[in-house]
């Protein structure tokens, strides 16, 4: 069943435009989207346009087939749940706190025994009880990331759409992370975007990869996604591409092809010189 569509979405701040006619499609119950790129290339905006932070020129958006910009902003927020790449609170209070607050916006309701046993649970699920008496304005950045992860998920979102979730972790709770994320999305079909820049990692987890590139995005399994020929165009660098027997893809960088870096680290070795001897 469809839960979520984008359809002829485009953006543009001002004359510069962002993103041009990207369609994902339908995306069904339990399903993970990857959605890669390069830097600034559009991934955190059209997140925010899914969200509706940033407003669509037309309806490009749909929940349950219901263009999001005619649902109420209350009712959308219990529904889709965005976390951002950066997350920074100043706020003095403890992981316990926000994340019951997080159920607590979601419920609408006057705090229960349930809620907290349900934060309790998550706080735990997520690996993070040590953290749940600290103050979040002493949390690491991967810290932080840990405690959104588990606000989002009390929450209880039909569709979750996380931007470089992973980006603060170690290589052992990126891991962690992920599976629990795979895991809730399986179990509770939830519509799950995801934005990475490591390939191998969101390959082992996407249903389907959205590559975007020069405003445009090409949406479909993994393997047909992550070529070298594709890797080459996009990210200016020749890679190997393996497909392992488990079918996972292995994806490994050889060298970078642009040629534009060459020329400006030989003007850098120029300037050292003339630097040392002048």
């Amino acid at each position: 069943m469809s839960i979520f569509t984008v359809k002829n979405l485009s953006f543009s701040f001002g004359k510069k435009h962002i993103l041009s006619d990207i369609n994902i499609g339908d995306v069904q119950k339990g399903e993970i989207i990857g959605v890669i790129g390069p830097n600034g290339v559009g991934k955190s905006t059209l997140f925010k346009c899914m969200s509706r932070f940033l407003k669509t020129p037309s309806s490009s958006v749909f929940l349950h087939d219901k263009d999001i910009c005619t649902i109420k902003e209350s009712s959308l927020a219990q529904q889709v749940c965005y976390i951002p790449q950066n997350v920074y609170s100043t706020a003095h209070l403890t992981v316990f706190e926000v994340v019951l607050l997080a159920r607590k916006f979601a419920a609408k309701k006057t705090t229960t025994d349930e809620d907290i046993n349900i934060v309790s649970n998550v706080i735990e699920t997520i690996d993070i009880p040590d953290l749940a008496n600290s103050y979040i304005s002493t949390l690491s950045g991967g810290e932080l990331q840990l405690t959104a992860l588990a606000q989002a998920i009390v929450r209880q979102p039909q569709v979750l759409i996380l931007d470089e979730p992973t980006s603060a972790l170690d290589i052992h709770h990126q891991f962690e992370m992920l599976n629990i994320i795979n895991n809730l999305v399986k179990t509770f079909g939830i519509v799950c975007f995801m934005s990475q820049h490591d390939i191998n990692l969101v390959s082992r987890y996407a249903d389907r990869i959205a590559l975007i590139h020069d405003t445009s995005i090409q949406v479909d399994i993994p393997k047909n996604v992550l070529t070298s020929e594709n890797i080459e165009k996009v990210y200016k660098v020749e890679a190997n591409v393996s497909h392992n027997d488990d079918g996972t893809i292995t994806v490994t960088v050889l060298r970078s092809i642009n040629k534009d870096l060459d020329t400006n680290i030989d003007a850098i070795k120029s300037l050292f010189t003339q630097t040392v001897h002048a």
